[in-house]
């Protein structure tokens, strides 16, 4: 069986922008993605403890407050906008 890396890939260009999460690539193998942009989310802002120290490596997520529930069983996460990880 072939080693493969799950990746996430962004792509923008000016105002417009594109992720698609949980690529799954194999080793030394070329994949090809085509990507459709729309109008780009940007989230500024820092998380940090009760004591205002940084918290790195914390998943934060964008969702839309219009999105339909999770469903039972299910990991993908309807209405999701965009994910990023804190950094120290």
């Amino acid at each position: 069986e072939q080693e493969q890396d799950i990746l996430d890939l962004t792509a923008s260009a000016g105002d417009l922008g594109a992720w698609v999460l949980g690529v799954a690539c194999p080793r030394g193998v070329r994949r090809e993605m085509n990507l459709t942009l729309s109008n780009a989310v940007s989230i500024a802002g820092k998380v940090t403890a009760f004591d205002d120290s940084p918290m790195p490596g914390v998943l934060v997520q964008a969702v839309r407050a219009d999105a339909p529930p999770r469903k039972a069983g299910s990991l993908t996460t309807p209405g999701l906008i965009a994910t990023t990880t804190t950094s120290s």
